[in-house]
């Protein structure tokens, strides 16, 4: 018996009506491993894990909705560049995953990053665990770009220790330019900004009712500009914040009264793993009742008049809370 193995290639190429494709593998797969494959137009969405290279995107056409890059992107002889390249082809993406199992060795900034924002079809970006350069951000938002569609964002880099505001956090004038060119923004589930009270720009994004932010370590002067400008994004309906706020630097966000979920994560994003300080810190929280509130809230209320009155008593059980710590905590040094 013969048995005649037909390349994937060409029984790729032989699906005339395929839309959507997931391509896995623990072995390296690159262009140069399917010859004479031809995508159709009809492929509309793509996903590529582990070791499939991103140069396999040359072959995809240009009319791509939907693509999920989960593979290894140093895997590929150009790297970062290469994914760059072939994201500028794509003007007519709707959601674009950018999420490698390690962070890629990135270029210097400069107007190749604009690829990331290339299709202002794009209704959701998520860029995760990438590890982005200092200064990129005025290239992947530049001045004459608008993203109408766009209403959920995302951009989480996986750091060291305590340092969770890595060198591409963002600072004022990288809030600005979000604000101007993503005005419908509805959802940022990750953001990483840097200490300070410019965070205040996003209350002008009206339809955003979800938020997690990600700071570094800085100064208590630092840390409550920061919650001063919190309290200002009053359209706000859920808020987690990382191990550098302590609950008394929260009382300034009783104002926001559209809140129906506020979370302080026990854990610093770039561990896993609670670390020795937070787990104390999350004990003595434990301690006293009143004080837990303030780790999850839900609900404070929709209604305006009831979240008032919420608000008083979620500030008068935070304030109770503080005391009774520094009554069992009196000689604690507080740090950042």
């Amino acid at each position: 018996m013969t048995v005649c193995v037909i390349p994937i290639s060409l029984q790729l190429s032989a699906l005339t009506g395929l839309q959507s494709l997931q391509l896995m593998t623990d072995s390296t797969l690159g262009p140069s491993a399917m010859p004479g494959l031809v995508f159709r137009a009809s492929l509309k969405t793509i996903f590529l894990y582990l070791k499939v290279e991103v140069d396999i995107l040359c072959l995809v056409p240009e009319g791509l909705q939907e693509l999920w890059i989960e593979c290894d992107i140093e895997g590929s002889a150009e790297g970062p560049n290469s994914l760059l390249s072939h994201l500028a082809r794509f003007q007519h993406l709707t959601e674009l995953v950018v999420q490698p199992p390690h962070p890629p060795n990135w270029p210097l900034a400069g107007p190749a990053y604009s690829a990331l924002t290339a299709s202002t079809n794009l209704a959701s970006l998520y860029v995760n665990d990438c590890g982005l350069p200092r200064g990129v951000w005025p290239f992947v938002f530049p001045p004459l770009q608008r993203l109408p569609h766009l209403t959920c964002l995302s951009f989480y880099a996986v750091v060291d220790a305590r340092d969770v505001a890595p060198s591409s956090a963002w600072d004022a004038a990288d809030v600005c330019a979000l604000v101007r060119c993503c005005p419908n923004l509805i959802e940022i589930p990750h953001i990483g900004l840097q200490l300070g009270s410019h965070v205040s720009e996003l209350h002008k994004l009206m339809a955003l009712t979800s938020l997690q932010v990600l700071y570094g370590d800085g100064s208590l002067e630092a840390v409550r500009e920061s919650v001063k400008g919190l309290a200002t994004i009053t359209q706000l309906q859920s808020l987690t914040l990382g191990a550098e706020f302590r609950v008394g630097d929260l009382l300034p966000l009783t104002s926001l009264t559209a809140l129906t979920s506020l979370t302080r994560n026990s854990y610093y994003p770039g561990h896993m793993e609670p670390n020795k300080s937070d787990l104390r810190t999350q004990v003595k929280l434990q301690t006293c009742p009143s004080s837990c509130c303030m780790t999850c809230l839900h609900p404070l209320s929709n209604n305006k008049t009831r979240a008032i009155g919420r608000s008083w008593r979620l500030s008068l059980l935070v304030t109770a809370s503080i005391k009774q710590l520094q009554k069992k905590h009196p000689s604690e040094p507080r740090t950042y």
